[in-house]
């Protein structure tokens, strides 16, 4: 799963961040997709029997290039690219919340 490659272009600008250097902005982007993923994650294994957790633990170990991750999420999670949409949407409302303090 390559979700940092998913996040629109316009993230910053969604959070209001436009300003901050390329430095920060990279830092936000890596906990960002921290959070996304962990939380993306926790979703479907909530989906998956424990076999396909078993299953899964074993591809994430061994994908080196999210597209074995991709695969087993397009045939045992069809609702994968649903769940990112909003867990993102989630995540920013989340952002945008705290920036306005």
């Amino acid at each position: 799963m390559t979700v940092s490659k998913s996040l629109p272009p316009t993230i910053f600008t969604l959070l209001g961040i436009d300003e901050l250097s390329d430095a920060e902005k990279a830092t936000i982007l890596q906990k960002l997709t921290m959070v996304l993923e962990d939380r993306i994650f926790a979703r479907i294994l909530e989906l998956l029997t424990d076999e396909e957790r078993d299953d899964f633990e074993v591809v994430v170990d061994k994908d080196e290039d999210g597209s074995l991750v991709d695969q087993f999420l397009t045939e045992y999670v069809p609702s994968y690219s649903d769940i990112f949409a909003e867990e993102l949407y989630l995540l920013i409302e989340e952002m945008r919340a705290v920036s306005e303090g």
